[in-house]
């Protein structure tokens, strides 16, 4: 078990090293100013493009946790956390860049997708609908996975699956702590007046 753990979890890191925002400008024949974002595509190329990078995305995530249930086995869930945590890493931590990326939740919605395909739609279309909405990064991040934890523990049964959404929320706060810094803020001068709910330009 230890081995197909290990394998799972290089495979779900090598997945996630797939510069979707890279290969998206390429495509449209563009070195890109911001080649680590989803959202630094969607203002240089437009929507288009932006389609591209996060669909490539999706499919990593979606491929890391198909590829690690199949090599776990299993019905508990464990196979798509070890993915879900390994693409993740590698889409945060990625090679490809210098180490540099993004939170990785475009890779977490095609996790979502291998555990529970209308979940993980469902959690892209109200990310697409809230960033559209507020067009505030930061605090869709931490709606969007608090939300899909949620969903997760009342609809899905695999315990390690209910366990990773959870630790994904987790992870959420901690990158997007500054929101929560901003929001105690308001009370003494507004919510973003220390910076935090600055809008995607």
């Amino acid at each position: 078990m230890f081995l197909k753990i290990v394998i799972s979890l290089i495979i779900g890191f090598l997945l996630g090293c797939i510069p979707g925002t890279v290969i998206a400008g390429k495509i449209a024949g563009r070195k890109l100013e911001s080649t680590v974002t989803v959202t630094g595509v969607l203002r240089e190329l437009g929507v288009k493009y932006a389609l591209i990078a996060l669909g490539i995305d999706v499919l990593k995530g979606f491929l890391a946790a198909l590829f690690a249930t199949l090599i776990i086995g299993g019905d508990s869930g464990l196979g798509i956390a070890i993915g879900g945590i390994a693409v993740m890493l590698g889409h945060t931590f990625n090679v490809a860049l210098g180490f540099r990326g993004s939170r990785g939740i475009a890779p977490y919605g095609g996790v979502l997708i291998m555990l529970c395909w209308w979940l993980g739609l469902l959690m892209l279309v109200l990310g697409v609908l809230i960033f559209s909405a507020i067009k505030l990064y930061k605090p869709l991040v931490i709606i969007t996975c608090l939300l899909a934890a949620i969903f997760v523990s009342v609809f899905v049964k695999a315990g390690w699956s209910i366990a990773y959404a959870w630790v994904m929320f987790g992870y959420a706060l901690a990158l997007e702590r500054s929101v929560l810094t901003g929001i105690f803020a308001s009370r003494n001068g507004g919510f973003g007046s220390s910076g935090t709910g600055r809008r995607l330009r």
